[in-house]
């Protein structure tokens, strides 16, 4: 007989499993929950844990008598609260197995709790089971470090971080969106995840850690896009309107007056790098979102040569095949695809669902609050995005890196830039609720953003004030 942490093997070829008692004993062969590691006739390294669940009560239930003795034949059955690979680092990380998730929290109400049937259960994975072993030792942890069975992130794994591109940079910090890379103990499975992990700001050490040669063509990359980002923003400010200023409620409107009335209302808001799209909305726009096809044009073009142009035109552009010149429905739907596209962009597409009405929607948008990251699951060495509460133009968010919390205020000036401030916080701890963390975020939210549209009104005043004293001057 070989025997293991988790199971004694006989020359024969059965199996005797333990399973940790977590629970009260309830006689010699059963515990009110047990818990164990399952090799299966194929080789997975299944974590398992068993509970004792009780008969629901028949005055909740709409059932007969005789068919909830059916439904619920034992006052005792057999509960799975878990069922995941620990031999997978995904799954034992996130405690779930996509193959396993028909056992995962399952009542089997028909299977009464006693150790034949825990057996029987077992024998799912391995029909080689005959015997369970009820320990009090807890082996768990000491049998996936025997095997090399780890989590996601555990540094023991193989594993690799390789940047794709520069997110943020100071003089101390920077943050790398970048690709994680495992595999598992015998690397038959991999795994891989883009993440943001930021480091201290020693180019020497990165040149080293990532490459000298890769470092440089980042480091250039970002000077372009923040080069780029700035001339955009620059020209957002001298031509056009900041988003956060957009009066949502009168987009809805300008929506239910028609397409154009739309398009027209948000021509401020359109930055270099949406023009295109924005002229290709507005070519259809004028012909397939008024109901006409290419034919009907011509006809038009017979009295005013101008919808012969713009037949033409839309014929040479989008290569529209002679067939289709009495098509309109493949074309409305081109026109809303583009539309629609437009709107995702701005992030305004939300606001046009046929299931809300202007006077259901808030000027500046609808407060929303999530959580991004659950503080339990926070680990050092990594940078989070931990919560974020807003309304469509103006947002709070909380950060955290390294047992350093920051709080991010932003004004969304385009479709792809904010500007924000950010300042150091010290009431984050990572045993805070969910609820709390939201509702200190909403609190932070509804003082910095009043306080700012204060300042905003009193400075529009002074400079009001300012050009009349000129003009007196």
């Amino acid at each position: 007989m070989k025997e293991f942490l988790n199971r004694k093997e006989y020359p024969n070829g059965d199996v005797t499993v333990k399973l940790v008692k977590m629970g009260f004993d309830i006689d010699e062969t059963r515990n009110y929950r047990v818990r164990g590691i399952i090799k299966s006739e194929d080789n997975k390294y299944i974590f398992i844990e068993i509970s004792l669940g009780n008969r629901l009560n028949r005055k909740y239930l709409k059932l007969s008598l005789e068919d909830y003795l059916k439904e619920y034949p034992y006052d005792e059955y057999i509960f799975v609260d878990s069922c995941f690979r620990v031999d997978i680092p995904e799954d034992y990380d996130k405690n779930y197995s996509p193959e396993y998730a028909k056992y995962d929290h399952h009542a089997f109400y028909k299977m009464q709790h006693n150790k034949e049937n825990i057996i029987k259960f077992l024998q799912n994975f391995n029909k080689n089971i005959k015997d369970i072993e009820l320990v009090d030792k807890n082996y768990l942890d000491d049998y996936c470090n025997q095997k090399g069975f780890y989590e996601l992130y555990d540094e023991r794994l193989n594993h690799t971080f390789f940047p794709n591109q520069i997110k943020y940079k100071n003089d101390e910090k920077i943050t790398f969106n970048m690709t994680y890379k495992c595999t598992n103990y015998d690397n038959s499975v991999t795994y891989t995840e883009k993440m943001d992990r930021s480091y201290d700001f020693d180019l020497e050490k990165l040149n080293k850690e990532f490459g000298a040669e890769k470092m440089k063509k980042l480091l250039d990359d970002y000077e372009k896009k923040r080069l780029l980002r700035s001339l955009l923003h620059k020209n957002q400010k001298n031509s056009s309107k900041h988003l956060y200023e957009i009066n949502l409620k009168k987009f809805r409107e300008s929506f239910d007056s028609g397409d154009f009335t739309m398009l027209d209302f948000i021509k401020d808001y359109i930055t270099p790098d949406l023009d295109e799209l924005y002229h290709e909305v507005l070519e259809y726009n004028e012909i397939y979102a008024n109901g006409w096809s290419i034919q009907e044009l011509f006809k038009m073009g017979k009295n005013d040569s101008y919808w012969k142009e713009r037949a033409e035109s839309f014929i040479k552009k989008y290569n529209v095949p002679k067939k289709d010149y009495d098509e309109y429905t493949k074309y409305f739907d081109k026109y809303c695809e583009l539309r629609d596209e437009l709107l995702d962009e701005l992030g305004l597409f939300k606001y046009i669902d046929n299931d809300l009405s202007a006077d259901k929607i808030p000027e500046h948008g609808f407060l929303e609050g999530e959580i991004i990251t659950k503080p339990e699951d926070i680990q050092s060495g990594y940078s989070y995005t931990v919560a974020r509460f807003g309304d469509f133009g103006h947002c709070v968010e909380l950060h955290y890196n390294n047992g350093e919390a920051t709080v991010e205020y932003g004004y969304k000036i385009n479709h792809d830039y904010w500007e924000n401030e950010i300042e150091n916080v010290d009431w984050f701890k990572e045993n805070m609720s969910e609820e709390d963390i939201i509702n200190k975020l909403c609190k932070l939210f509804a003082e910095y953003y009043e306080s700012q549209i204060f300042e905003d009104e009193k400075k529009d005043s002074f400079i009001e004030k300012e050009g009349e004293l000129e003009n007196e001057l």
